[in-house]
Formats: structure tokens, sequence, C-alpha cells
């Protein structure tokens, strides 16, 4: 017994964000055109589980946290699937970030000046105070490498308009394009 599919009823739901069955995929990989199966070849990616290369720097923008905080309490996402997805990439994302603060304190270790108990001596404005100019040039040079060292966050870009009813910032909004599917944003 064959069934009929809706393809204009599969392009509407592909349009609109709706979550596709099996039976619309299958259609729009079959019947749709270049753009549409495209997309349907990228949701098959999604479900398969994917990964994001993100730049540590990316991780330190200004707003980030913020931003990963109001993503992480939003409960207004259109599907559970993205809600998860979200959900993986805020954790991995706060994971991450610790991680590579703490890898940070370890790169600031080697160059700085400390003191008797082995902790960073500051001067009178906070800034670091080097070992030596050797080492402060040193120093910022494998800072500028970590802050452009990527790293993998799991999860799938999310789609602008995912991010409709989050509530962002313009400059949140801007510290997590990282983590937005470029093929959604206008």
């Amino acid at each position: 017994m064959s069934q009929i599919i809706d393809i204009g009823n599969a392009k509407k739901k592909l349009r609109t964000g709706k979550l596709l069955s099996l039976q619309d995929r299958r259609a729009l990989a079959i019947h749709g055109n270049k753009n549409e199966k495209a997309a349907v070849l990228k949701l098959e990616q999604r479900k398969a589980g994917g990964t994001m290369q993100v730049a540590v720097k990316e991780l330190n923008h200004p707003g980030f946290i913020s931003a990963l905080s109001k993503l992480d309490m939003c409960d207004k996402f259109p599907t559970a699937a993205e809600a998860y997805n979200v959900m993986q990439i805020t954790k991995a994302c706060q994971e991450t970030i610790k991680a590579q603060r703490d890898l940070y304190r370890n790169l600031v270790k080697e160059y700085a000046d400390l003191d008797e108990k082995g902790q960073i001596k500051l001067d009178e404005q906070g800034g670091l105070m080097f070992k030596s100019t050797e080492a402060q040039e040193a120093h910022m040079k494998k800072f500028e490498e970590f802050m452009e060292t990527n790293v993998t966050i799991p999860g799938n870009p999310v789609a602008l308009k995912t991010l409709d009813k989050v509530g962002l910032a313009p400059m949140e909004l801007d510290s997590i394009m990282c983590l937005v599917d470029k093929n959604t944003v206008p």
C-alpha cells in the first residue's frame, strides 16, 4: 500500500521550522529543490549529532556568559529537540570555559612573577607582574595563540529563529553568533 505524501505541506513545515516526519524528509529529499534537499541533509546530519569548532576568544566575548545563561533558562523553544540541543551546547560551553580558565591560569603562572605562596603578583592597577620583559612578550605570544585555539562543542549550531523568544540584547546575540547556524541568518 503506497502512502500519498503532501510535498506542499512538507515544504511548509521546512520553511516554518516545524518537526518533519520521516515521510516529509523523504519527500523533500526526492522531490524538493536544491535548497530543500540541502536542508533535509543538514537535518539528517543533526539527528546524528554534531559538533562545532569555536575559538576560545569567542567563548570570552563580552556578553557570552549572560547570553548563555539566558539560553539555559529559556523555556520557550519550539521543540524538545531544539531545547535539548541548546542544553547540550550551554552545558558544554560552561565546562569548556571553566577548563580554559584553568589552562590560562597555568599559562600565566609560567610567565608571571609569583609571591612566596606561589600566587600571581599584581601591580597597583591590578595588572600582571611578569618575571621579565622577555617573559611578558612570551606570555603575549602564547596568549594570542591560546585565544585562537579552537575547542569542540558538542551539539549543532542553533537556528537564528530558535533564539526569537530568548530575549537577547544585540550585544548578547553578537556574543553567541559562534553558536548560530550561519545558513539561517538573513
